[in-house]
């Protein structure tokens, strides 16, 4: 399967057991499994989204969280329509590693739009007490990168249709994000910058 095949390419990106194969599950399948293997390289899926009276083709590469592969998962970025930035929002190492992967993602694709990620929100909305990711952190992470910001829960589905027909709306209306960057290619956040607020927020 190559780009040619579908029209709009996005990647996961994000750590080790944050849940993007269980993403990719409950949304190719509408499944989801409390065993799941660790994906090894880059698995490759392919689906139909239905948006007003247009159809998105999307390519969907998982790719691994694991250190020993992110040579290969780097070549994946290429071509990139959207990139979905996955962290479990009961793991507070996985978000700070989520500003890795932004760092990675525009040094070698810059023009990909940035959706984050916070899985796992069944957890959240069982135990309040589980959560370990502030809110008010991610939103701003999200203004930073003049993304948008989704909880989900692949166990009970929450936001999971959602957030794909989002990247499908804005690939169909085709408008870049731009402003990410300082010079030095790093991200505004890292530098203290204040960017003005482009997201849309689901995260309750």
């Amino acid at each position: 399967m190559n780009n040619m095949d579908v029209d709009c390419k996005v990647v996961l990106l994000g750590s080790v057991s944050v849940g993007k194969s269980s993403l990719i599950e409950r949304y190719i399948h509408d499944k989801y499994s409390t065993t799941s293997n660790m994906t090894i390289g880059i698995d490759f899926v392919r689906k139909k989204e239905q948006t007003d009276d247009k159809e998105v083709i999307f390519g969907i590469w998982d790719t691994t969280g694991s250190e020993r592969y992110h040579s290969m998962t780097r070549m994946y970025y290429r071509n990139a329509n959207a990139a979905i930035i996955c962290y479990d929002i009961t793991n507070q190492t996985s978000f700070d590693k989520a500003y890795y992967w932004a760092q990675e993602l525009i040094a070698n694709e810059e023009n990909c739009r940035i959706y984050l990620c916070g899985t796992k929100k069944d957890l959240v909305d069982n135990d309040q007490c589980s959560r370990d990711v502030d809110v008010n952190m991610a939103m701003k992470l999200a203004e930073d990168l003049k993304g948008d910001i989704f909880e989900t829960s692949s166990k009970t589905g929450e936001n999971v249709d959602l957030l794909f027909k989002k990247i499908a709306q804005d690939y169909i209306n085709d408008k870049q994000f731009n402003g990410r960057l300082n010079r030095d290619g790093s991200i505004r956040l890292l530098q203290g910058q204040q960017p003005k607020l482009h997201r849309c927020c689901h995260l309750t």
